[in-house]
């Protein structure tokens, strides 16, 4: 009689055991941006791919996989990637900027500056967002709303983007 509680017990027990040792979504992403950050790109992949696969409801893991492919130049990879974030999140204000510098880097720049103003409306906060607007405008020699975009967002890694079009350098 004793051996059936202790059994139950034990089971119990064992189960909590394995659900709380098994990785966190927060842990697991945390690993794979610690390894893209070191520079271990194919670790970073694996660890945002097991996050993807085990939570197929969470947006981020794929905007992390997106961003890996936009980086090594993967287009369509990235933009596969930011479809599956986008309809997991529709109004993501990072996975909205994310796809538009796909675009942009695709050299869509209308299409771009959709989605960067769609992050900006996510985000009104969000300086690279702002910057990136402002890029697109540029890219379209729409130059005084670009020029009003890229000071409201401040100096950043779109700032070589404040030349119309014509004279600009391929992003």
């Amino acid at each position: 009689m004793i051996g059936f509680p202790l059994l139950a017990i034990l089971l119990l027990g064992g189960g909590y055991w394995a659900f709380t040792q098994r990785g966190s979504p927060d842990a697991d992403m945390n690993a794979g941006i610690e390894s893209m950050r070191s520079g271990q790109r194919e670790r970073a992949r694996g660890e945002f791919s097991k996050v993807a696969r085990d939570n197929p409801t969470l947006a981020t893991p794929h905007i992390f996989l997106a961003r890996l492919a936009r980086e090594s130049g993967d287009m369509t990879g990235a933009r596969a990637q930011l479809d599956t974030a986008l309809r997991l999140d529709p109004t993501n204000s990072i996975a909205l900027r994310e796809m538009g510098l796909v675009l942009l880097f695709s050299r869509q720049y209308d299409l771009a500056r959709k989605f960067f103003v769609r992050a900006v409306k996510a985000n009104p906060a969000d300086p690279a967002a702002k910057g990136y607007l402002g890029c697109s405008m540029m890219r379209l020699n729409r130059t005084d709303e670009g020029r009003k975009w890229l000071r409201d967002a401040g100096q950043g890694a779109w700032s070589v983007c404040a030349q119309p079009n014509a004279t600009a350098p391929p992003l």
